[in-house]
């Protein structure tokens, strides 16, 4: 009995003992730490790192935070915070770093982790941020966040270094400008600018432009920034500084202006006034804010700065035309205008200003825009800005405007005339014919009532019905076959696909050239022909010039706009269509198409946007029925839904004949 006794003594003492760890183990359960890792808003758990687009070698941080989740524990202890692949192993030194290797986390009290990246090339980098610790959750212990960023290239490039605001009354401000640039190459990105500051004289010269208040201020790509600096003297003295910018540009992280004038007593003399005249049916008339002027777009205004004065009678020297800006430093211009001073209409040509006393404006695109005109007398005392408002319209029956949303890409706009009797070859839908096809390579083809061309007569025996027919037969490119009447490239061979305008060269006797195109032609003897050169004193001349279209121009530096115009269209169905010609590498680009009937000022369709996504893709986008002339009938505009897009290539040679 007393055995048993005793067993059951070490049984009850042994429970006791198991009861005691038992609660000892759930003691050291409760106080042992957890993780979680938030962002710097310290609400959200992180579970991704993206730094999106820094940089080359500029460094970006982002702070997250380390918490301890289990209240009244041990501290969380973080023994490693490392960066690897997805293998485990360690990520090249330098890409991405963190201001902590290991740290001790209390519980409710977050320890923040700034975590940079700094890329060495313009490239995507995918790693993991890898955070070890002795958390209670076993699959915690070892956390792995995927963290990345890519590598870009701002590239900055500034029109002056020097700004020269000569000689300035004490107590007056005058400003300059300088513009900044940001590349839009392969693997371009924003341009970030975190600082501006004067090495002296900061109560002197400021940024009147952009607001600086907020920084940094951002450069998108293929974009450019103006600035505006003012200098305002308080003494008579000459006034010296530099403005540093301070940017992301890895070859610019400080762009330096060097600033200069000078604080002179105010004289007598006062400044110039400018002022705006502008040629409005031959005659000069003054433009400004109450008596703006009108503009058919496309097309060319030219306007005059010589009737600004001087009210000291100074020479005025000096002349600085520009378009104005909003008070966002926008340009007073139409959204996708590619407006120009003293550029020839038709041509890819980008003068922004304008430093003679007459300049020609051209503009573009319907809608309002602002000339701005400073000019400077011989003393260089500048005067306030004069301003000019014109209005942009339409004076064509038929306008169609192509504009597209990216650089370098070339898209064509075509307005195909489906009046043909026939096709060659047949199974053409007129897309590159001639003379069907109005687009770059055929811009202002003869529709409607043919050109009247002027007649002469040779010697009979300069050319026989025989040589024309040879004529005719000429091979490609030959230099003896005329075009076509109207010098499109279109058509290098001689085949009659205008009908009776179709016309060869043939020789006089003195042996001068000439075209012909009726060998059967006899007048007393001597062969009477057509020239290539219109009869303007035929009394169908204006008629049969008016109802062909025009291609104004061929972008090929991307975003348009062009425009097809027609004043006076014969009546017939037309189609628009454009054409992805380049997408130079770029791949997809939206277009949008817009048609203004009868010269109004707002176009009455805008179809698009439309993605054409690669080189040689067409869009067909509407069929115009344009009614009878003086029928009073309605202009129908019929989209071609459902739009889609096909692959066609150039059809070399294709004809077809329209009469």
């Amino acid at each position: 009995m007393k055995c048993y006794h005793f067993l059951s003594f070490l049984i009850f003492v042994s429970f006791i003992g198991l009861d005691c760890n038992s609660n000892k183990e759930k003691s050291i359960q409760s106080t042992s730490p957890d993780i979680i890792v938030l962002d710097e808003s310290k609400k959200n758990e992180v579970r991704e790192i993206n730094f999106n687009k820094v940089a080359k070698l500029y460094k970006k941080d982002i702070t997250i935070y380390i918490e301890n989740t289990v209240a009244k524990s041990q501290d969380l202890e973080v023994s490693e915070i490392s960066f690897v692949d997805d293998k485990g192993s360690p990520a090249p030194s330098g890409i991405f770093s963190s201001d902590r290797k290991s740290l001790k986390v209390a519980s409710g009290k977050p320890e923040p982790v700034v975590v940079s990246f700094t890329p060495p090339d313009i490239i995507v980098y995918k790693y993991f941020l890898r955070i070890k610790s002795n958390a209670i959750t076993a699959s915690k212990r070892e956390l792995k966040i995927p963290i990345s960023g890519e590598g870009m290239l701002p590239k900055l490039s500034v029109d002056k270094t020097e700004l020269d605001f000569g000689n300035v009354w004490v107590g007056y401000t005058q400003t300059r400008d300088f513009v900044i640039s940001n590349w839009s190459g392969t693997g371009a990105g924003p341009l970030s600018i975190y600082e501006f500051k004067f090495s002296n004289d900061p109560q002197n010269f400021a940024i009147t432009q952009p607001d600086i208040r907020e920084l940094p201020i951002v450069v998108k790509a293929g974009e450019s920034l103006t600035i505006t600096v003012s200098f305002t003297p308080y003494q008579i003295r000459d006034y010296a500084a530099i403005l540093s910018l301070a940017t992301d540009d890895p070859d610019n992280r400080l762009l330096k202006i060097n600033l200069k004038g000078k604080g002179i007593e105010q004289p007598k003399n006062e400044p110039p006034v400018a002022k705006i005249y502008a040629k409005v049916k031959g005659e000069w008339v003054e433009c400004n804010e109450s008596q703006p002027v009108e503009l058919a777009v496309p097309g060319e205004l030219e306007l005059s700065g010589k009737f600004s004065t001087d009210p000291n009678n100074d020479p005025i020297v000096g002349f600085q035309w520009n378009i104005a800006k909003d008070e966002n430093n926008k340009d007073i211009a139409p959204e996708g205008s590619d407006y120009c001073f003293d550029c020839a209409m038709g041509n890819n040509t980008h003068f922004k200003d304008s430093r003679n006393d007459i300049t020609k404006f051209f503009g573009d695109i319907v809608g309002d825009y602002k000339i701005r005109l400073i000019v400077k007398d011989a003393t260089t005392l500048e005067s306030s800005p004069a301003f000019c408002p014109i209005k942009g319209y339409v004076d064509y029956a038929l306008q169609i405007e192509l504009r597209w949303n990216t650089p370098l890409t070339d898209l064509d706009l075509h307005l195909i005339n489906l009046s043909a009797i026939s096709y060659n070859p047949p199974s053409s839908n007129g897309m590159f014919t001639c003379p069907c096809d109005c687009y770059t390579d055929n811009r202002n083809p003869d529709w409607g009532i043919p050109i009247p061309y002027k007649n002469i007569c040779g010697s009979s025996d300069a050319v026989s019905a025989g040589d024309v027919e040879g004529l005719s037969e000429q091979d490609i490119g030959d230099e003896n076959c005329c075009q076509n009447p109207l010098g499109n490239a279109c058509d290098p061979e001689c085949i009659p696909n205008y009908g009776a305008d179709a016309v060869c060269i043939a020789y006089n006797d003195a042996g001068e050239s000439y075209m012909t195109t009726d060998p059967a032609c006899y007048k007393g003897g001597r062969r009477c022909v057509l020239t290539c050169e219109a009869d303007t004193s035929d009394p169908n001349y204006k008629a049969a010039i008016e109802d062909n279209p025009t291609l104004d121009i061929d972008d090929v530096e991307g975003f348009g706009p062009e425009h097809i115009n027609i004043v006076n269209p014969s009546q017939g169905f037309y189609q628009i269509t454009v054409y992805y010609k380049d997408d130079a590498g770029i791949g997809s680009s939206d277009a949008w198409v817009k048609v203004y009937i009868n010269g109004i000022n707002k176009h009455e369709w805008t179809f698009g946007p439309f993605t054409l996504k690669t080189s040689k893709q067409a869009w067909d986008v509407a069929v115009i029925q344009w009614p009878k002339k003086g029928s009073g009938d309605p202009v129908v505009v019929q989209p071609l839904y459902p739009w889609t897009l096909r692959t066609i290539e150039k059809c070399v040679g294709c004809t077809c004949q329209l009469r």
